[in-house]
């Protein structure tokens, strides 16, 4: 995972990783019994956050080996665990209705969101963004060793990696073709600086100018323009 995963609500950071929350939300969540199922489950509500899950799903999921009575009270002890670890943001980060639970995606977020939104964009930016994010398996603290929690985690932690190493081949790929680019325009000028004078060095000249333009290359586009402009007025 990220070793240190976050959750951000309003302006505050918790730290998911076990051992690495704030003072104040670790001593509120250590304060309910079963703190890592408190860790796993708040955990499993922020991937992604915004989706609802029913309570029976949730007990399945972390208490399967409890009848369903004391697994809906250790639910209900989690729940008030995470309500009060993050408490403060208006509207509230946890979010009950009937049945079913979610976090608010309007008053929380996390790293891993954040990852998925930057592996998605199409510039190397939000690529070089999200690998920057990614810093190997995901929630490596928390290990509760309920088969469902166990499968959800390694099926999430597969998923996560396959989409880092895509991320990362195509900023790979982009940068290698950028830098072929940027050899290409390096040829360009030189060779409107061999013909300076001529004809043939204004074609040179706007051909890497195109280039810069198109790669965002400002120092460059700015020296294609210079060279066009003095040609222009030498003409």
């Amino acid at each position: 995972m990220w070793r240190s995963r976050s959750i951000r609500a309003g302006r505050r950071c918790w730290r998911g990783s076990r051992g690495s929350w704030p003072s104040s939300c670790e001593r509120r969540i250590a304060s309910a019994r079963g703190t890592r199922k408190a860790e796993a489950l708040l955990a499993f509500l922020a991937l992604p956050i915004g989706r609802a899950h029913p309570r029976d799903k949730l007990t399945a999921l972390l208490w399967d080996d409890v009848p369903r009575p004391p697994a809906r009270a250790r639910l209900r002890q989690a729940l008030f665990a995470i309500r009060s670890a993050l408490e403060g943001p208006d509207p509230p980060p946890l979010r009950l209705e009937n049945d079913t639970v979610a976090l608010d995606p309007q008053a929380i977020t996390a790293d891993v969101a954040d990852f998925e939104r930057l592996a998605a964009g199409a510039d190397c930016d939000s690529w070089r963004a999200a690998a920057a994010l990614y810093h190997g398996d995901l929630l490596a603290g928390i290990a509760p060793r309920e088969t469902p929690f166990e499968s959800w985690l390694l099926a999430e932690r597969e998923r996560l990696h396959e989409r880092a190493l895509q991320t990362l081949a195509k900023l790979l790929d982009a940068e290698r073709r950028r830098d072929d680019a940027d050899a290409a325009i390096q040829a360009e000028l030189a060779r409107g600086r061999e013909l300076a004078g001529t004809e043939t060095a204004e074609s040179h000249y706007r051909e890497a100018l195109e280039a810069a333009d198109r790669l965002g290359l400002a120092p460059v586009a700015a020296e294609c323009r210079s060279a066009l402009a003095a040609l222009a007025r030498s003409a």
